[in-house]
C-alpha cells in the first residue's frame, strides 16, 4: 500500500495493493498509523497485485486546553531551532485479510521520508494467531484432523475386474447375496455411490432399506405367482422390471462418471445406456459384483453383507 501525497475534502487518499484477487464487495481492515479503517473492494473486484484508491477520514488533531493564566509570550526576533533526526520518519500501513480456509493474511508497507519503501506479506493461520485460542480449546469442537473425510482411490478407464470374472471377487458372501439375495447387494453399491432407489441423484441414505423391502416384496410376490395370482405376478414383474431400470441408471452414472469405455453398442445410432442395459438384464449378480469390486478392491477392503455400503464403517468414501 502506498500513501499518496495531499489532501481531498479533509481525506487521506491511499492506494491499496491488493495481496490477492478479492471480489467486488469484500469488506477487510486496512491500518494506517496505528487506526483501523474499514475498506469495501470497489466494483468489479481486484486481482492480485492490482491498486485501487481508497479515502481515509483524516483525524482531527488534539489541541490542548487554553490556559490563559500561563500564556508565554514570544518575541518577534525569536528563531526556533531546526532539529535534525538521525532516523528518517516513516509511514506504515498494514492490510489484515481474514481468508475463509481458516488462514490470515498480513501485507504491511513502510514508507520513509527519503523514500525507501518496505514492504511485508504474511500469512498464518488464525489458531496460530491468537484469534481462535478460546474455540481451540472448547471440547466440543472437532479439530481438522477429526473432520477429514477419506475418500477412494477409484481407478478411471477400465473396469478394475471383467464382467464374467466375479467368481475371483475376495469379498465375504458377495457373489452368494449378488445372486441368492440380489436386491440387497444392489442397494448397497446404490447406497455406496450415493444415488437414490432409483439410481439418480438425491436422498441416498435409506437406499438399501428401499432394496431390501423390495427384496422382501419381491419373493413374496414370486411364491405368490407360483400360486397364479394375477395381482402377485404382475407386482413381480413390475419389480424385476423397475430393479433392471435402477441398476442401469447407476452403472451408467458410474461409467460416465469413471470414464468407463463400453463394451457393446458403439454405434452412434445407439443409446449410451444401450450397454448398461444389455449387461444388467442378462446378468445382473455379475454386473452388481463388478461395480462393488471397481469402487473398493476387495483384496483392501472385505466385502460386508450386514452393512449398508457392503463396507467397514471405516473404509474410505466415494467422492
Amino acid at each position: 500500500m502506498t500513501l499518496k501525497e495531499g489532501y481531498d475534502r479533509g481525506d487521506i487518499t491511499v492506494c491499496v495493493e491488493a495481496p490477492m484477487t478479492l471480489a467486488e464487495g469484500y469488506l477487510m481492515d486496512v491500518e494506517h498509523n496505528g487506526q483501523v479503517f474499514p475498506v469495501t473492494v470497489p466494483g468489479g473486484g481486484v486481482n492480485q497485485g492490482q491498486t485501487f484508491q481508497v479515502q481515509l477520514p483524516l483525524p482531527e488533531p488534539s489541541a490542548p486546553p487554553h490556559d490563559e493564566e500561563n500564556l508565554a509570550v514570544i518575541s518577534d526576533n525569536f528563531v526556533i531551532p531546526q532539529v535534525l533526526s538521525e532516523t528518517p520518519i516513516s509511514t506504515t500501513t498494514k492490510l489484515v485479510i481474514r481468508n475463509a480456509d481458516g488462514t490470515q493474511s498480513v501485507a504491511e508497507e513502510t514508507v520513509y521520508s527519503d523514500g525507501t519503501v518496505v514492504k511485508t506479506s504474511v500469512t498464518k493461520s488464525l489458531a496460530d494467531s491468537g484469534l481462535f485460542q478460546a474455540s481451540r480449546k472448547s471440547p466440543n469442537r472437532q479439530s481438522a484432523a477429526e473432520r477429514q473425510v477419506l475418500y477412494a482411490d477409484v481407478p478411471m478407464g477400465p473396469w478394475r475386474y471383467p464382467l464374467c470374472q466375479c467368481c475371483k471377487s475376495r469379498g465375504q458372501g458377495m457373489l452368494c447375496m449378488a445372486c441368492c439375495c440380489t436386491f440387497i447387494p444392489m442397494g448397497q453399491i446404490l447406497q455406496r455411490l450415493k444415488l437414490n432407489p432409483s439410481g439418480g441423484r438425491g436422498t441416498y441414505e435409506n437406499t438399501c432399506i428401499a432394496w431390501t423391502g423390495l427384496w422382501i416384496s419381491f419373493v413374496f410376490c414370486f411364491i405368490m405367482a407360483i400360486a397364479s395370482t394375477p395381482f402377485a405376478l404382475f407386482t413381480f414383474f413390475a419389480v424385476f422390471i423397475y430393479a433392471i431400470y435402477a441398476l442401469t441408471m447407476a452403472r451408467y452414472h458410474m461409467r460416465m462418471k469413471y470414464r468407463i469405455p463400453s463394451r457393446c453398442c458403439k454405434s452412434k445410432a445407439c443409446n449410451p445406456g444401450c450397454d448398461d442395459c444389455c449387461c444388467v438384464f442378462w446378468c445382473m449378480p455379475c454386473v452388481i459384483c463388478q461395480m462393488l469390486t471397481h469402487t473398493h478392491d476387495q483384496t483392501e477392503y472385505n466385502y460386508k453383507c450386514l452393512s449398508h455400503t457392503g463396507l467397514d464403517k471405516d473404509a474410505p468414501q466415494i467422492e
